[in-house]
């Protein structure tokens, strides 16, 4: 029977050799203005990859945001309503700009 020792070193080296590994994440950044100018803190977004929404989060008081999801490929992002197509690497961060024009409706999210 190994003694604890053994077995807590054995855990440690598994451990940082899986912290060595590359995150399979997506990370999506940039900002969001509403006609132009930076929307009120707290714009909410979400993330949709088909039907699943995979990720939310809001913007600061500049209208930037930052999402990170655990895949890649093409996705929506939704805005007060209204959506854009993004594409998602999971090699390297992406940086979407839009602006929301409108409300309502008519609102919509355009890249800049």
């Amino acid at each position: 029977m190994p003694s604890i020792g053994r077995s807590l070193r054995r855990m440690a080296t598994l451990i940082a050799l899986l912290a060595t590994l590359p995150a399979l994440a997506a990370t999506m950044l940039g900002t969001v203005l509403r006609d132009g100018q930076p929307p009120k803190s707290g714009l909410p977004l979400k993330l949709s990859c088909g039907d699943k929404a995979v990720a939310t989060g809001m913007t600061d008081a500049q209208g930037a945001y930052r999402l990170t999801v655990g895949g890649a490929g093409r996705c929506q992002l939704s805005v007060d309503g209204t959506s854009a197509e993004v594409i998602l690497n999971n090699q390297a961060p992406v940086q979407y700009d839009f602006n929301l024009q409108g409300s309502g409706v008519s609102a919509q999210l355009q890249r800049r």
